[in-house]
């Protein structure tokens, strides 16, 4: 497995407001500014896609082996959903989670992801070129756990796929 080293989660939100007091002036930054967590404890890296082609299909990821499989519909198309790193090689074990990116281009249905069961809130994935970062600095510790993409009522097109980028140990 290739050797790993720089893993880090950028995260922020922010604005410029103009306030409109009275004897107030000058520009506002609010929010939080663009900000980088280290995940040195991260020794296993991976992502994968999944394109839907119709409605009903399912893709269920296993974390502890970053192996995902068509688990419903008409089967959709996995890429580099193996439990291989980039190089190839295989993951093995994982055992610790510290940062999940997912992000979905959906053309029309809904997407709903569970983490273990758990729905990550579906309004989330509607809609074209969302994206949703979980960063767990100290990591959570996994066993079997599994997140499964489940395309929803209205019919699937081409090109509909979700990408998932993990950080792990």
């Amino acid at each position: 497995m290739g050797a790993m080293s720089g893993i880090k989660a950028v995260f922020g939100l922010s604005g410029s407001g103009v306030p409109t007091k009275t004897n107030v002036s000058g520009t506002q930054r609010l929010g939080v500014s663009q900000t980088d967590v280290a995940i040195s404890s991260a020794t296993k890296f991976y992502s994968f896609k999944v394109d839907a082609d119709d409605v009903s299909d399912i893709a269920t990821l296993t974390l502890g082996t970053g192996t995902v499989v068509a688990s419903g519909g008409s089967t959709p198309t996995i890429t580099d959903g193996d439990g291989k790193d980039f190089e190839g090689v295989s993951l093995g074990s994982i055992t610790k989670i510290y940062a999940i990116l997912i992000e979905v281009t959906v053309g029309g249905p809904d997407l709903v992801i569970e983490l273990d069961g758990v729905e990550i809130e579906s309004p989330l994935f509607q809609g074209e070129s969302r994206k949703v970062e979980l960063i767990f600095p100290s990591g959570f510790d996994i066993t079997s756990e599994t997140m499964v993409f489940t395309w929803g009522s209205t019919p699937a097109v081409s090109g509909d796929s979700v990408t998932v980028t993990i950080a792990g140990s």
